[in-house]
C-alpha cells in the first residue's frame, strides 16, 4: 500500500514539474516575441541607386526654414535614417510636411522619390535637373509631381532631435541635419565626393552612406567626416 502511495506521489510530482516547465517555456517564448516586436525597423531594399523602403516605423517629420526632414527608425533615442527635400516654395513645403506625417513607404531613385501614405495615395518629388525631369515622366498620371532644389538620403547615421532646443523653422535644412548628427566630427568639412560643377554625389562604406541630387544653381557635396550629403549654392561668378 505504501509503495502505491509513493508511486502516486511521484507521478503527481512529475506532472506538476511538467506543467511548471511548460509555463516557463511559454513565458520565455512570450518574452522573446515581445523583444522582437519592440525591435522593429523599416525594410530597406537597395538595387543600384534605387532604394525601396517599406513599413516605415518610428518616424519624425521636421519642417525647416526651407524644406522638410523625414527621420525614421528610432533606437536608443536617436534615428538611423534621414530623407531631406527642399521644395521650391513654402506652400509645397507645407504640403510635403503634412503628407509625410502619414507616409509608410517610399521608392528613392537618387534624382526623384515617390512617397506613399497609409491611404495608398502617392506624391512624387523630383530634383529640378535633367535626370529629375526624366524620372518625373515615369510617374503614374494620377501621382502629383513637384520639383525642388535638393533630395538627399542618409542611411545608418545617428540623428538626435534632443540636440535641438530652438524651433526648427529658424534652421536651413542642411544646417539642421548637421546639428542633429551625434558624431559630428566636422560639419564644415570638405567634400569627399562631389564638389563644384557636380549635380549629384554619394558615399557608401561599412558604417553608412548617403547620396544627394541638386537642382540648377547648386552643386553636390558629400562629406565622409559626418556622413552627410548636401547641396550648396554655386558661388557667384
Amino acid at each position: 500500500m505504501k509503495a502505491i502511495i509513493k508511486k502516486s506521489n511521484a507521478v503527481i510530482f512529475l506532472l506538476i514539474s511538467l506543467v511548471f516547465l511548460s509555463c516557463q517555456k511559454d513565458n520565455i517564448i512570450e518574452n522573446n516575441q515581445s523583444k522582437i516586436e519592440n525591435f522593429k525597423f523599416s525594410v530597406l531594399q537597395k538595387k543600384g541607386k534605387t532604394v525601396s523602403v517599406k513599413n516605415i516605423v518610428s518616424k519624425r517629420v521636421i519642417s525647416t526654414k526651407d524644406g522638410v526632414v523625414l527621420l525614421f527608425d528610432s533606437i536608443n533615442n536617436y534615428y538611423k535614417h534621414a530623407i531631406t527635400i527642399i521644395p521650391h516654395n513654402t506652400k509645397e513645403k507645407e504640403l510635403f510636411t503634412h503628407f509625410l506625417n502619414d507616409v509608410n513607404s517610399f521608392v528613392y531613385e537618387f534624382d526623384g522619390i515617390t512617397f506613399k501614405n497609409t491611404k495608398g495615395e502617392k506624391l512624387m518629388f523630383a530634383v529640378n535637373n535633367q535626370k529629375g525631369i526624366e524620372i518625373s515622366k515615369t510617374a503614374n498620371t494620377k501621382t502629383p509631381v513637384y520639383f525642388g532644389d535638393q533630395l538627399s538620403f542618409v542611411r545608418n547615421n545617428k540623428f538626435s532631435p534632443a540636440k535641438i532646443t530652438k524651433t526648427t523653422e529658424i534652421f536651413e535644412t542642411n544646417d539642421l541635419v548637421d546639428a542633429l548628427v551625434i558624431a559630428n566630427k566636422d560639419k564644415k568639412g570638405s567634400c569627399s565626393s562631389g564638389g563644384e560643377g557636380s549635380t549629384g554625389c554619394s558615399i557608401d562604406d561599412f558604417t553608412g552612406g548617403c547620396s544627394v541630387s541638386c537642382g540648377s544653381g547648386y552643386y553636390a557635396c558629400c562629406k565622409s567626416s559626418n556622413n552627410t550629403c548636401v547641396c550648396i549654392t554655386n558661388p557667384k561668378q
